[in-house]
Order: structure tokens, then C-alpha cells, then sequence
């Protein structure tokens, strides 16, 4: 199961496809590439992880629906750092129905190792840690701490993030 974020870039694309986010200067649309998937062959495609937030805005394609109110300022930060011309990110790619969300969050694994990319957005106060581990190629004890507690550290996701983008690029 693969839904992705596809840029749109004429109004009549536009007009084919029902429901379009604007995001990043372009106009995205849903579309499925399941099929593709199974085959082994999904088109090139960037993942977005993220910690979600407390509070919930609409769905801007599902308005029966509500998103961490991260979703669409991660989806942007994404979209400037990767330039990607296909996104999967939980909030738009991840069916809301069942049989089919169970079998979407089943293969969360091979999602994540199937992008090109994964594209991780961490806090504000992380940008320290980073610093350091770049500046000196390893993390003081302090430090470590710090990055105990980031959010995105502390989320299940995380370990398949980790573990599906194998030797793959994680921003």
C-alpha cells in the first residue's frame, strides 16, 4: 500500500485529480502506487518523520478528518530541504480506512527503506546536538541527554525509521 504526494503543475492535472494541497510553492495531489510497490518499482519518493504536536488543524484533503497541526509546516520544511518530486508523509499517504490503514502501517519498514531519502524534522533546541556531532565527530554525555529527550527520538517510528532506511540517506 503507497500513496504519495505528487506535484501537479497545470490546471488541468488539477481538474483530474480530486483534492490538491498547496505546499511549498506547488500544488500536490494523492496519488496510489500500490501496485508499483508490490511490483518492487515505486516511483522515486522522499519520507517525512516527524514527532506530531498536541493540537489537530483540518485535513485539507479529508475535511471528515484532523492532522497534527505539524503535518503541513514539516511537509514545507521537507519540501525546501529534499526538493522531492514525490513525498509519502503518515499524515496525507497513510489510508484513514480499514483493511487498508493496518496494511499500510504493516509495511511501514519497507516504505521507509524504499525512498530515496528519509527526511527527518527534529526540534528547534536539537540544532545544538547536531552542531556538536559535527564540530567534534562524536557527543558529550550532556549532550546525550538532550538528545534522549527530542521528541522525534522518543516515537516507535523512530527504530523503523532507522531500521527500514538501512544505508539509505537520513536527513
Amino acid at each position: 500500500m503507497l500513496h504519495l504526494l505528487i506535484p501537479v503543475e497545470s490546471q488541468s492535472q488539477k481538474r483530474q485529480k480530486p483534492g490538491f494541497l498547496e505546499a511549498g510553492g506547488r500544488c500536490w495531489v494523492l496519488e496510489d502506487h500500490s501496485e508499483a510497490f508490490r511490483k518492487g518499482h515505486p516511483p522515486s519518493y522522499h519520507c517525512v518523520s516527524y514527532a506530531c504536536g498536541d493540537q489537530e488543524v483540518p485535513h485539507p484533503l479529508d475535511p471528515s478528518r484532523s492532522i497534527s497541526s505539524l503535518a503541513i509546516p514539516v511537509l514545507e520544511e521537507a519540501i525546501r530541504d529534499a526538493d522531492p518530486d514525490a513525498i509519502w508523509i503518515d499524515a496525507f499517504c497513510i489510508p484513514s480506512q480499514e483493511p487498508a490503514r493496518s496494511e499500510c502501517l504493516g509495511l511501514m519498514g519497507a516504505v521507509y527503506s524504499k525512498a530515496e531519502s528519509v527526511v527527518v524534522v527534529l526540534s528547534d533546541e536539537f540544532k545544538s546536538v547536531l552542531k556538536e556531532v559535527k564540530e567534534t565527530g562524536s557527543i558529550s554525555s550532556a549532550t546525550l541527554s538532550l538528545l534522549e529527550n527530542e521528541r522525534w527520538i522518543n516515537r516507535a517510528w523512530t527504530y523503523q525509521v532507522s531500521h527500514g532506511a538501512g544505508s539509505r540517506n537520513v536527513r
